[in-house]
């Protein structure tokens, strides 16, 4: 059964930090160069959405028994195809799960990889969230 509170927590939080990007989406590539705590701050911003939509994504596959995961690239991806985001929804976070991995484990790529995907994270996560507050709502979740 779904925690529909627990995932809201998660897509809560999603929603602060896609919040907190949206401000930084003017910022210039020179400007990530030049300010270390600045690029910090949206990675990890980037790093807690991301870890946020996915965890919320799994729990309602665990817990609505939609189909099991081995990797978090899964999830979006297991979420479009039971219709509980549209596709090109799934393919988006997918990807983003695959950045999340960057995030971690290749910091030293972070300026030019931040200020790219700056322009596209803030919209596809605040639509995941949105799409699974949906899928809750149609579920009676």
């Amino acid at each position: 059964m779904i925690d529909r509170a627990r995932v809201e927590q998660h897509l809560r939080t999603v929603l602060q930090m896609v919040e907190a990007l949206h401000r930084h989406q003017g910022r210039s590539e020179q400007e990530l160069r030049a300010d270390l705590d600045l690029l910090s701050a949206i990675a990890h911003e980037m790093q807690i959405g991301i870890q946020s939509a996915l965890d919320a994504g799994a729990h309602v596959l665990v817990a609505g028994e939609l189909n099991q995961f081995e990797q978090y690239r899964d999830i979006p991806e297991r979420l479009a195809a039971h219709g509980v985001v549209p596709t090109p929804l799934g393919d988006a976070l997918a990807d983003l799960a695959g950045f999340r991995n960057v995030l971690v484990h290749q910091y030293l790529l972070l300026r030019e990889l931040v200020h790219a995907k700056l322009r596209t994270v803030p919209d596809d996560l605040e639509a995941f969230a949105r799409a699974l507050l949906t899928h809750l709502d149609r579920t009676g979740a």
